[in-house]
């Protein structure tokens, strides 16, 4: 549970983060082969992971 929690932590500090997660999954898990459909759930994801990173900025700055 311990190292779960710090690879989250790690990753959720990572810069580009909505790209790399398009990366990985697009063309390390092979989401190509699906087509169209792989492509528009690998955007959407990579939209998701941009909310939570617009999100994640707004809460530190409002506790600055």
């Amino acid at each position: 549970m311990e190292i779960r929690k710090a690879q989250k932590n790690l990753f959720y500090r990572l810069p580009y983060r909505p790209q790399i997660m398009f990366f990985s999954l697009y063309i390390l898990r092979l989401g190509f082969l699906d087509g169209k459909a792989g492509y528009t759930y690998c955007k959407l994801r990579k939209t998701y992971e941009w909310m939570i990173e617009l999100k994640m900025n707004e809460i530190r700055s409002k506790t600055n």
